[in-house]
């Protein structure tokens, strides 16, 4: 697992652990969703679809569940590949979960919007982006 230190601009107000997932297709774009208004962290930015960890649920629990309820998407996913540390020094898990192709999600009412992106097309998204989105993209 390799351990990533970033987010110097963030200033996430949950207490607990979080597990994102960095969904790819072949060809190397990546689903972020746009965060509702409403959002205490990251409100009206671009992320990966994810949360916090509910006690007793594993990081793997908790990113099929998050990945299910923003994205629709039901999917077994095993491990994280990194755990990012963000300023406030809760941990993040990131796992990566490749798709064949790329799918239309199911967004919850965390989210408004979706893309399929590459760090390229970031200037294109016309809203911040997450710095541990934009530092995995």
């Amino acid at each position: 697992m390799k351990r990533l230190r970033g987010g110097r601009n963030c200033k996430p107000t949950m207490a607990r652990d979080a597990s994102i997932v960095r969904v790819r297709d072949s060809e190397g774009y990546s689903l972020i969703l746009l965060r509702a208004a409403t959002m205490p962290t990251f409100p009206l930015s671009w992320g990966f679809p994810g949360g916090g960890i509910e006690p007793g649920e594993s990081p793997a629990e908790a990113v099929v569940r998050e990945l299910a309820e923003e994205a629709g998407l039901h999917v077994p996913v095993t491990r994280p590949n990194y755990l990012w540390l963000i300023q406030s020094h809760v941990p993040v898990h990131v796992f990566d979960l490749t798709v064949k192709r790329r799918f239309v999600p199911t967004l919850s009412s965390e989210h408004t919007d979706y893309r399929w992106a590459r760090r390229k097309d970031v200037p294109l998204l016309g809203r911040p982006i997450a710095p541990i989105t934009l530092g995995l993209l």
